[in-house]
């Protein structure tokens, strides 16, 4: 299984399009924590002095800040790319067990979302703390909240790659399946939130975007509203387990479609 994992990640590594998916989760990284700071800098005095809500506020949308969609289509074009290519036919050959190779790219998926973490955090500390630290606010890393919102943004990031797996699995048009992604995350799934929090306000948490959220401890300024409308999140404990619970429902209806389908 080892080898099967490690012709996958192969595969993934010696891609372009990953290697440019990486440089976009990048930019999307750095355009999110330089809007959280410009907007920091604008409401000032929303954050008590010597705290480390500056930081926290910018770190807990780094995952949602756009690289969830780019391991969406990440997860998408593993499986998804395979069947619209037709190199499925010679992988096949070579695993004609097809839940194994469902194993080993579920896996493969899971390893390259934790290195697309890294970057995209890394990148988002490296920019964010020198610029907070010039404008007083004095980020502390130490801090054990720094670290929950270090560990909810890697397993955001994760278990949309999970969950875009299944979608790439379910449906056979690669290309509708990057389309309906970025459709969902930035236009119906919005609307859908503002709905639920209007109107279903028991819904409006449990919902991707809103797991996601409470997963990486998104911390709302004091006096400010929720952006997402929602009227509270579930603990961190609790978003994880609501966004796996999607990942898992994903990956095991995509696994399953699989199993059954026609290469040709």
């Amino acid at each position: 299984m080892s080898a099967l994992i490690q012709a996958e990640l192969l595969k993934l590594r010696t891609v372009r399009t990953t290697v440019w998916l990486l440089v976009l989760t990048a930019a999307l990284t750095a355009l999110a924590v330089a809007g959280g700071i410009i907007q920091i800098v604008l409401t000032h005095p929303a954050f008590a002095p010597g705290s480390n809500q500056a930081l926290r506020s910018v770190l807990g949308r780094v995952g949602t800040g756009g690289g969830h969609l780019i391991m969406l289509c990440l997860g998408i074009l593993s499986l998804g790319g395979e069947f619209r290519h037709g190199t499925i036919t010679s992988t096949l050959l070579a695993v004609p067990r097809r839940r194994r190779l469902v194993m080993a790219k579920l896996a493969a998926i899971t390893l390259t979302g934790l290195v697309f973490a890294a970057v995209a955090l890394a990148l988002a500390i490296a920019i964010a703390v020198p610029w907070l630290a010039g404008t007083g606010h004095h980020p502390r890393l130490g801090d054990g909240e720094f670290w929950l919102q270090l560990l909810g943004n890697f397993l955001v990031l994760v278990l949309y790659g999970m969950i875009g797996f299944g979608v790439g699995v379910l449906i056979r048009n690669q290309i509708v399946a990057i389309v309906l992604a970025i459709v969902w995350v930035y236009v119906l799934e919005p609307i859908l939130v503002f709905v639920t929090a209007q109107w279903v306000k028991p819904v409006a948490p449990y919902l991707p975007s809103s797991a996601a959220a409470a997963l990486e401890r998104v911390f709302i300024p004091p006096g400010q509203p929720n952006p997402d409308f929602v009227p509270h999140y579930l603990p961190m404990w609790g978003g994880g387990l609501v966004l796996l619970g999607y990942a898992l429902l994903f990956t095991a209806a995509g696994s399953a479609f699989v199993a059954g389908r026609d290469v040709t």
